[in-house]
């Protein structure tokens, strides 16, 4: 949490001092909170972050919106539709940035399978894409590592560190 909190940090200032309408979401995947994050819940606040930035609610947002029962206006629950819309949503920024912290701990029974491969898109949409993970969860080592574009940065506690903590 500590770097993708900086990465925040960083981006929050740079979005402050430019010009340019940048987009900045961020979501951190908790193992506690593993049965309310689903990957049609993390797209919605993907959603709501970016729209929250934008001085008037996207067309494709507020007729996405209308179409919601009047029981259920809260939550876009379908993953399609929230993806398609969140999408969309991009095309109101000239950059955005998505940074996802421990994505490890993201159930990975169908929810982080679901959730990879929007990752991949929101990048081929011109979208900067942050992650942080654990070193060893396969499903996530082979497809950021079979993708082009990547950049693994591998952080390890350093000896001095770990004395001075002791």
């Amino acid at each position: 949490l500590l770097r993708s909190s900086r990465v925040i940090d960083d981006l929050n200032h740079m979005a402050s001092i430019s010009p340019d309408n940048i987009g900045i979401a961020f979501i951190c995947f908790s193992y506690k909170e593993r049965e309310q994050q689903t990957a049609a819940s993390v797209l919605c606040s993907l959603i709501h972050q970016l729209s929250s930035q934008l001085s008037t609610i996207p067309v494709l947002l507020e007729s996405s919106y209308d179409k919601l029962s009047p029981l259920n206006k809260a939550l876009i629950s379908d993953e399609a539709t929230a993806r398609e819309v969140l999408l969309g949503i991009l095309k109101a920024f000239k950059r955005v940035f998505f940074v996802f912290d421990a994505l490890d701990e993201f159930d990975e029974e169908g929810q982080r399978q679901a959730l990879i491969p929007i990752f991949h898109e929101l990048g081929s949409s011109g979208a900067s894409v942050f992650v942080t993970s654990r070193p060893y969860p396969l499903d996530i080592v082979h497809s950021f590592s079979a993708t082009g574009g990547v950049v693994a940065i591998t952080l390890a506690a350093q000896e001095e560190h770990l004395k001075i903590y002791i």
